[in-house]
């Protein structure tokens, strides 16, 4: 017989269930008085007559409420109230991976790259604070109606697996994802999730995880002893590149299997670099999978092949102009050198006095920008066109927006970086916290991911703005200079469906 919900835990007024699991129900509920809608995880209540479930539990409820990222569902709250043990969850208007799964069978293969690399950032932040998921599975990712991924349940297997209290059908893992460290109950790290993860991108890729059986335990040898089937059986237009990468991410031994979530996702992100029937460069076997180093001598951050060309034939010109005896000729080239850099000078100052100019240009007024302040210069207007964007350079530490008129936000999309050219990613500093204040009050901080992809930021609520002030709180370190940039800041509003 089902549990009837209980009207409200703390001060969370439950509306409906949305969701059973051996890991406790949850609930869609309503946190007063902020009005703000959360889901509600209800811990079965066994647990809370074993004092030394309680105290894992605070511990660590306590710990992964830390995690703030913009593929994380967030912790509000947790607590024990009576018979409940309860953990108060951002709640995301969207469906789980598994059901999106279930109703397209095999995803097209940018979105399934797209959303790994979206879960493999969430676990590579995660993973530098020292907590694992030791979960990850279809079920426990939640997609919302614009794209954006949210890994939800970190760190409740955890709880499950250290305690001595049992409970018939719980599993720490799920059968058709668990590693097969799991399996045999060794020590976890992060490459645990990384397997996981592997298993998920192969059934999003073909419709179903690599391994299935009739019980648990059939399920647990396989993870162990059988190797997986090559994706590009199963869907032929699989590119053999991103096929020896799902391989190597379910490697049964650990030392041969991607040993960080930033080596995983550096290989992501360069699944779709070649076409279908390029050659692999030295991928077999898929160990030797390498980032090229981006910076070698000088760490120029230029297009090597072309600038590098240019330079060899500057310096056989001037070789043989030296031969040549004419001096004459050196002496005009260096005067008209000295020119160029004179009036590239001058065209850096004046954008630099634009850039600190409050008075904005009449296509950025018709745009809705009354004026600005502060490091940067737009190149678009900032508005709702997808087309137009806010584009900055030398952001000191940040800049602030006056429009002419308010404009509803519940939705930023940032390139962080300087996107000229691949290459000059790393021209400028890219930053890692920014605070945005809204209107003088309404303050909301955010960590970016040292991506050059789109991140979408989600604000806790619509805001009215009038005034958005940006400041660069903390930047990457390494850039070629000390001035951050940030390539795009869109503004949207979607309204609530």
């Amino acid at each position: 017989m089902s549990r009837k919900p209980p009207e409200r835990v703390g001060k969370f007024r439950i509306i409906c269930s949305i969701g059973k699991g051996g890991m406790g129900d949850v609930y869609k509920a309503v946190q007063e008085p902020l009005n703000r809608e959360v889901a509600v995880k209800i811990l079965p209540e066994e647990y809370c007559r074993n004092d030394e479930f309680l105290k894992r539990f605070m511990t660590e409820a306590k710990a992964i409420s830390r995690l703030e990222h913009q593929n994380i569902v967030g912790i509000y709250d947790y607590g024990v109230e009576g018979d409940l043990q309860y953990i108060a969850m951002r709640y995301i208007e969207g469906i789980s991976l598994y059901d999106k799964i279930n109703k397209d069978k095999r995803l097209d293969i940018g979105t399934a790259l797209d959303y790994t690399k979206q879960i493999c950032r969430a676990l590579r932040y995660a993973h530098e604070r020292d907590i694992l998921h030791r979960d990850i599975k279809p079920q426990n990712i939640l997609l919302d109606k614009k794209g954006q991924i949210f890994v939800t349940d970190f760190g409740i297997a955890k709880l499950y697996e250290q305690t001595s209290v049992t409970r018939t059908g719980v599993v720490v893992g799920t059968p058709e994802y668990m590693s097969p460290e799991q399996a045999e109950g060794l020590d976890l790290n992060p490459q645990t999730d990384i397997y996981s993860l592997g298993i998920v991108l192969y059934e999003m890729l073909t419709g179903e995880p690599p391994f299935t059986g009739d019980n648990p335990l059939s399920i647990a040898y396989k993870h162990v002893n059988v190797q997986p089937a090559p994706v590009s059986e199963k869907r032929q237009e699989v590119s053999k590149r991103l096929e020896l990468i799902v391989l190597k991410s379910l490697k049964k031994d650990r030392t041969s299997r991607y040993k960080t979530a930033t080596e995983f996702l550096e290989d992501l992100d360069r699944a779709l670099d070649f076409p279908q029937d390029a050659e692999t460069r030295g991928m077999q076997p898929v160990t030797g999978l390498k980032q090229k180093e981006l910076f070698e001598e000088e760490k120029r951050v230029v297009d090597r092949r072309s600038s590098d060309r240019r330079r060899d034939s500057r310096r056989g010109y001037f070789r043989r102009d030296a031969d040549d005896g004419k001096g004459g000729w050196r002496k005009g080239r260096i005067i008209a050198a000295a020119a160029i850099l004179l009036i590239a000078t001058a065209g850096v100052l004046f954008f630099l006095q634009r850039s600190k100019n409050p008075e904005v240009p009449q296509f950025l007024a018709e745009a809705g920008i009354q004026k600005l302040v502060g490091g940067g210069f737009p190149e678009n207007a900032l508005d709702e066109n997808a087309a137009t964007s806010w584009q900055g350079e030398g952001l000191e530490p940040g800049f602030t927006l006056y429009f002419t008129r308010a404009r509803k936000v519940n939705r930023l999309d940032i390139i962080s970086g300087n996107h000229a050219a691949p290459e000059s990613f790393f021209l400028f500093g890219r930053p890692k916290r920014l605070k945005f204040v809204f209107n003088d009050r309404d303050e909301f901080q955010t960590d970016l991911e040292d991506v050059r992809d789109r991140q979408v930021i989600s604000l806790p609520t619509t805001i009215d703005a009038k005034k958005m002030k940006i400041t660069v709180m903390q930047s990457y370190p390494g850039s070629a200079s000390p001035s951050t940039c940030l390539s795009e800041i869109k503004c949207w509003y979607s309204p609530a469906p």
